[in-house]
């Protein structure tokens, strides 16, 4: 299975957000991730928060806990892939057909679960 990340814009002066895709059955199952990242601090290639430590040092000065976020964002992806692909996997153990509201409500659950454990303020 193919998971995309993409930044929803790409304006320099303002944090996006993020959205997750994917196909499931043909169809196109797009969802928001809940969390914001600058453009700069976002890898296209990777389709993952950047490692570059001098662009995080720079945010840093005006966002002391960018690490933390970052870390936490990385978090949420992965709990997106893994989440997205036990849902698929018991579908098809169930022989049963995936269904894009049920998906989007378990990652609902699963977002909002993280979302409460994320460092208190700004996410």
């Amino acid at each position: 299975m193919k998971h995309r990340f993409e930044l929803k814009s790409l304006d320099q002066t303002k944090e996006s957000a993020i959205l997750y895709k994917c196909y499931l059955n043909g169809t196109r199952f797009t969802y928001g991730l809940g969390l914001k990242v600058f453009p700069e601090l976002w890898d296209e290639t990777t389709q993952r928060p950047t490692t570059s430590t001098d662009t995080i040092k720079e945010y840093k000065i005006e966002i002391p806990n960018i690490k933390d976020r970052i870390t936490n964002l990385k978090t949420r992806i992965e709990n997106i892939c893994t989440g997205v692909e036990a849902y698929v996997s018991n579908c098809q153990l169930q022989n049963i057909e995936i269904n894009l509201t049920g998906l989007r409500l378990l990652l609902d659950e699963k977002v909002k679960k993280s979302k409460k454990r994320l460092t208190p303020g700004k996410n």
